[in-house]
């Protein structure tokens, strides 16, 4: 499928010059800006996302065994994901119900039964669940991923992420490797203007994209927790020509205050946006986005204030449509009347004078 047309019209041009100074852990970079604001990138604290929320611990806490896998209380199985969790004290065995998928781990051992649909087979680990402080602790990536999730890490900030939403596994990590392009690569492929703007000198400018899409193994995990933690890293932060207080969706019209929601509010706004307004563009088929906070991501070739979505768009042609006009606009070279198509997309959403909403679409 080809690309579309501009959604929406918006003119997006910032210059920020940005200072750095790299403090002592490797996982974090304060950035001075030219009115003096600083912010840090990356962090150090150990966090567990579910679906994109930070998953709160008020007892047990999870922690990095020796073989350097995350361990977790059972019981943010159940209350988190949404499992019943049953223990079985004579064999020292957990058993995790979800739906048709039963996983059952027992302490000391290095492998897990997986019963779904009646199918059973057994998944080897490199780690063990064990018993800690009376508390039941298993391996979350092993088990998350049993019950239908995906499991990822972000080394910049230190964070597993776990997504069971709107995406399954196969597609988000389809979504995720796509390359991102970097500075030099974008104005390339797009004949931009580079504005004197060299690679070099957009990383300095820009040092969290030296962590991002691309630029090894979590890069697009980093390039996701960046966008889902730092939407305040905009304009109200860069420069004082451009302050932003209040966001508002343009065509959900839902709003976002800096520093009075979470951040990932910012980033629940974009992916509605993207859906709705990829909705609105296909107006002689009828189209449909679907993505979640899983591929919500900052580019490295775009600035704070950008962030994109990655998503599986659908387009159902009309029974009485033109064939051959709709073939022609979309690229859909095998199009029929009442056929459904798919294509993997990545949809461009920027901020500008308190306003955030989808500017363009393009296909992957």
């Amino acid at each position: 499928m080809k690309n579309s047309k501009t959604l929406i019209c918006c003119i997006l041009t910032v210059c920020m010059l940005i200072s750095l100074a790299v403090s002592a852990s490797a996982k974090e970079v304060t950035v001075t800006t030219k009115v003096g604001t600083t912010y840090v990138i990356g962090s150090d604290d150990f966090v567990v996302e579910y679906n994109g929320i930070a998953v709160n611990f008020p007892d047990a806490q999870p922690y990095v065994d020796e073989n350097d896998r995350t361990l977790v209380p059972v019981r943010f199985v159940s209350e988190t994901m949404g499992a019943d969790v049953n223990w079985n004290g004579s064999t020292q065995t957990a058993v995790i119900t979800k739906g048709a998928t039963a996983v059952s781990i027992t302490i000391g051992l290095a492998k897990l039964t997986v019963v779904k649909d009646g199918v059973s087979s057994t998944v080897t680990m490199d780690t063990k669940a064990v018993l800690k402080d009376s508390r039941t602790y298993v391996p979350v990536r092993y088990v998350a991923e049993a019950l239908g999730a995906w499991v990822g890490y972000s080394d910049l900030f230190n964070t597993v992420q776990i997504y069971c939403d709107v995406l399954t596994p196969t597609e988000i990590t389809r979504l995720h490797s796509y390359a991102d392009l970097s500075w030099d690569e974008y104005i390339k492929a797009s004949g931009d203007n580079a504005y004197g703007v060299t690679e070099e000198s957009w990383v300095q400018s820009n040092p969290q994209v030296a962590y991002f899409t691309g630029t090894g193994t979590y890069g697009f995990n980093n390039a996701n927790a960046w966008a889902l933690r730092q939407p305040e890293g905009s304009y109200s932060l860069v420069a004082s020509a451009y302050p932003v207080d209040l966001l508002t969706g343009i065509l959900t019209r839902k709003t976002f205050k800096f520093a009075t929601q979470p951040d990932v509010d910012c980033a629940k706004i974009a992916v509605e946006e993207a859906v709705k307004g990829v909705a609105a563009q296909f107006s002689d088929v009828t189209a449909a986005l679907r993505t979640d906070l899983s591929c919500v991501f900052a580019s490295r070739h775009c600035a704070n204030g950008t962030m994109f979505v990655r998503g599986v768009l659908s387009i159902k042609i009309p029974a009485t449509a033109d064939v051959s006009a709709i073939a022609n606009k979309y690229g859909i070279f095998d199009a029929q009347a009442g056929g459904t198509y798919t294509s993997d997309v990545e949809v461009k959403i920027a901020v500008y004078k308190g306003l955030i909403g989808a500017v363009n679409i393009v296909t992957l």
